[in-house]
């Protein structure tokens, strides 16, 4: 509203924003998502978003029936009203039919609303969480990167992907972790790590309904991605005995390290897989600070390797890199010419100092 520069112009909008609670970014992204899920088949010419009391549709009863018909709860449409071409609220008997057609949504109205919204207004009630399980090491683990996300959308996108996280966590019994980690060094990314019970667990989630609502929010909005930087099964944390270390669950607000080593020559691979799993292994059995330890060797390239790895706080990850575990893996690394550490988070290429970021919690918007 700062365009107006009209007292009398500007009296209307400064008297709305105090009397009504001002949309949040959780409110849009929700309602974002919702439509973005819609079927192929359904075309929504206009969403207009304001922060009004509940909308009710009229009731109905079918033929004989004797309680009155309410179409089913839809998520965020207490803050939807249908519109005419003429932009005025119109009666939802009176509203045209809409025709046939792909779902669409243009990105401009998710950035406008974005933008307008007032200073604060992202601080919105927190939702429930699901938390994050472990697993035994083996997990068929996915780590991509979503990129270019507008400045004005950051903070929806990131809601959305906490939503998605919720609901995944939630809905599907294969989805074991959902990790969404804001890069600290480039506003305009996010990394996303997951496990799954099995590669199958993967289809289901990444063909289901929510990872669908998100990737369509994502085009909507221009984000490019996801950019995989690994998908296949994790190695066991093997101490050279059989013993295994599994890893623990979190809350979701974790400090996560991606780390990618290249170069590994068939010469070496023995040695350097098996120095890796003892790594793991005496990490997550005697550092109380490490939470998860992911060992994952890339399909398609058999020299590059993948960690993913979670703790307590950043210190614990600094404990963890100068410990005697990591000290014997990083010989081996140095001896057989490995490339490597790359942090996939934060991109960095070179030293420990800024290795990864913090993890959100998989909340519902």
């Amino acid at each position: 509203m700062d365009h107006l520069d009209d007292p009398s112009s500007r009296a209307w909008p400064d008297g709305l924003r105090q009397s009504s609670r001002v949309l949040g970014d959780r409110d849009i992204a929700g309602i974002t998502g919702c439509a973005a899920a819609l079927p192929r088949h359904v075309n929504l010419a206009q969403i207009t978003v304001l922060p009004t009391a509940q909308v009710r549709a009229p009731r109905r009863c079918p033929p004989g029936s004797r309680r009155p018909w309410r179409p089913p709860p839809i998520p965020g449409a207490h803050m939807l009203r249908p519109t005419i071409r003429t932009g005025r609220p119109a009666h939802p008997e009176r509203s045209p039919p809409m025709r046939p057609a792909r779902a669409l949504l243009t990105a401009a109205v998710t950035a406008a609303l974005l933008a307008g919204a007032a200073p604060g207004a992202s601080a919105a009630r927190p939702g429930a969480t699901m938390p994050n399980l472990g697993d035994s090491s083996v997990a068929y683990t996915v780590i991509s990167a979503y990129e270019h996300i507008p400045a004005a959308a950051r903070a929806a996108f990131v809601a959305a992907a906490q939503q998605e996280g919720y609901a995944s966590r939630r809905h599907e019994p294969g989805t074991e972790s959902v990790h969404v980690v804001p890069d600290p060094e480039h506003p305009d990314r996010i990394v996303v790590a997951e496990t799954f019970a099995s590669e199958p667990a993967y289809q289901v989630h990444r063909t289901g309904r929510h990872a669908r609502r998100f990737a369509a929010l994502a085009a909507l909005l221009g984000v490019t991605g996801p950019s995989t930087t690994v998908a296949n099964y994790s190695l066991p944390t093997d101490d050279g005995t059989g013993r295994v270390a599994p890893s623990r669950g979190d809350n979701g607000r974790v400090f996560t390290v991606v780390a990618e080593f290249g170069n590994v020559q068939p010469e070496f691979r023995e040695e350097f897989v098996k120095v890796a799993q003892a790594d793991g292994y005496l990490s997550l059995t005697g550092e109380p600070g490490t939470i998860g330890f992911h060992f994952v060797p890339d399909a398609a390239d058999p020299t590059r390797f993948v960690f993913l790895e979670t703790f307590t706080d950043e210190a614990a990850f600094q404990a963890h890199a100068t410990g005697a575990p990591a000290k014997a893996y990083l010989e081996v690394v140095a001896k057989a010419h490995i490339v490597g550490p790359h942090f996939f988070v934060t991109r960095v290429t070179t030293g420990f100092d800024r290795p990864g970021g913090w993890s959100v919690p998989n909340r519902k918007a």
